[in-house]
C-alpha cells in the first residue's frame, strides 16, 4: 500500500489481518526516513485459523541503528494469550527474536486468528 508517515511521539498504525493477492505474506516495513534505509520488518501470513507473524531486521544496516539502539517488541495485546512475545532490547544487534539471516526460523511464531500483536518501538 501506500507508504504511511506516523508521529515519532506515540504515533500509531493499526490494520486488521489481511492476505496478499498476488500471493506470501504481508511485510509491513518501518523505515526513518522516506528513502527507506535501514529498514525493519514486520511480516505476517494468514493462514486458516492462524496467523504467522516474524520480525526482520535483515534489511537493516549492519550494527547500530535507531530501532536497534531504542529496542523493539511484539506483545499480543491480550495477556492470557498463547501468542508468543518477541522482544529486542535497547542496544541488542543480535536480538535472536527477529530474522537477522534468512535461515532464522526459530523468529517464526503462530498465533490463533483472532490474536491482535501491538509493534512497540522504544524500550518496552
Amino acid at each position: 500500500g501506500p507508504m504511511q508517515t506516523i508521529s515519532g511521539n506515540g504515533g500509531t498504525y493499526s490494520e486488521t489481518w489481511r492476505t496478499n493477492p498476488n500471493g506470501g505474506g504481508i511485510s509491513i516495513k518501518l523505515a526513518l526516513e522516506p528513502e527507506q534505509i535501514g529498514v525493519l520488518q514486520f511480516e505476517y501470513t494468514e493462514a486458516g485459523d492462524t496467523i504467522f507473524w516474524d520480525m526482520s531486521c535483515i534489511d537493516m544496516q549492519s550494527g547500530s541503528n535507531k530501532f536497534t539502539d531504542q529496542g523493539f517488541s511484539v506483545v499480543p495485546s491480550d495477556e492470557t494469550s498463547t501468542c508468543p512475545t518477541a522482544i529486542c532490547k535497547a542496544g541488542d544487534t543480535a536480538c535472536s527474536a527477529a530474522y537477522l539471516q534468512p535461515t532464522d526460523d526459530h523468529a517464526t511464531h503462530g498465533c490463533p486468528i483472532d490474536t491482535a500483536l501491538d509493534l512497540f518501538i522504544g524500550q518496552s
